[in-house]
């Protein structure tokens, strides 16, 4: 768990560095109360009402590792933890299935130490559905490949996570939204998730790459709206694309087919089209092919 103590001490750096410009009271630091590490089963089911059913996965601090498999419900798996407050806990409200980290909150800045033991390996089902995924100080390792996803938003803090879809959504999604803060967040196979009216990204201050691989199955609209920090968009060679870019502080890299007219690049080939919209306040964007 040695991913709870860098985060720890990027939290802390940052209100120290805060500290050294502004006069401010800085929050106390909290102690997490350990006990013994304990495994206990996770069982989603899916919500006793109709429609299409919501997944709600709120997860504050610790490693989420998420992938298909499960054969009923919405998800299953485990959750190891070693903080009482932090069981699993589900919530039915209406066709929405809520997966939280039970009543725990954590008040002013977390002292996790090397002490605190939190990870939760679940599986989704193929099951239709839609998806938010609510996350702070966290890792997370997402394959979301070859499921059923109608709609999808996750909000990522103090992240470092990936996302991937190795395999083609088994339906059209319609929308599909993602807001990280200060964050490494990297998305591969954006082609594959079967996005009709469009995907959009809202960044911070944070390292952020999105990969545009995949099969395409209609025309893609993109909106990314980047504050600090470097963007790495990625689409792939034979897939024409055309990316307009509002930013005056930025440093555009190009390489392979990309190509530069005015405040637009776009790359040639045949097929679905992907149209980018991009805002960034200051930093690097690299286009790759």
């Amino acid at each position: 768990m040695k991913n709870f103590a860098l985060l720890s001490a990027i939290l802390i750096l940052a209100f120290a560095t805060i500290a050294c410009s502004f006069s401010v009271n800085l929050p106390d630091i909290k102690t997490i109360e350990t006990g013994p590490t304990v495994t206990t089963d996770i069982m989603v089911p899916l919500p006793d009402s109709s429609g299409t059913p919501k997944l709600e996965i709120n997860f504050g601090a610790g490693e989420l590792n998420i992938q298909p498999g499960a054969e009923s419900g919405l998800a299953a798996g485990t959750a190891t933890y070693n903080v009482p407050e932090f069981a699993p806990k589900i919530v039915q409200d209406g066709s929405t299935v809520k997966l939280q980290q039970g009543e725990g909150r954590i008040d002013g800045l977390p002292n996790f130490g090397n002490e605190m033991v939190m990870e939760w390996d679940l599986e989704l089902s193929d099951t239709p559905m839609e998806m938010e995924l609510n996350g702070g100080a966290n890792q997370t390792r997402a394959e979301l490949g070859g499921l059923s996803f109608v709609d999808m938003v996750i909000n990522q803090g103090a992240a470092d996570s990936e996302f991937s879809f190795s395999e083609p959504n088994l339906v059209e999604m319609s929308n599909m939204q993602v807001n990280a803060g200060a964050a490494n967040v990297n998305l591969y196979g954006i082609g594959n998730a079967n996005i009709t009216d469009g995907f959009i990204f809202k960044g911070g201050a944070g390292n952020y790459t999105l990969d545009f691989s995949g099969e395409l199955q209609q025309d893609l609209y993109v909106t990314i709206d980047a504050g600090l920090g470097n963007l790495i968009l990625v689409v792939p060679d034979g897939t024409p694309a055309e990316l307009t870019l509002e930013g005056a502080l930025t440093n555009v890299n190009t390489t392979g087919s990309w190509q530069k007219s005015g405040n637009s690049y776009n790359t040639s080939g045949s097929g679905y089209m992907i149209y980018l919209d991009v805002t960034m306040g200051a930093g690097n964007l690299d286009l790759r092919n």
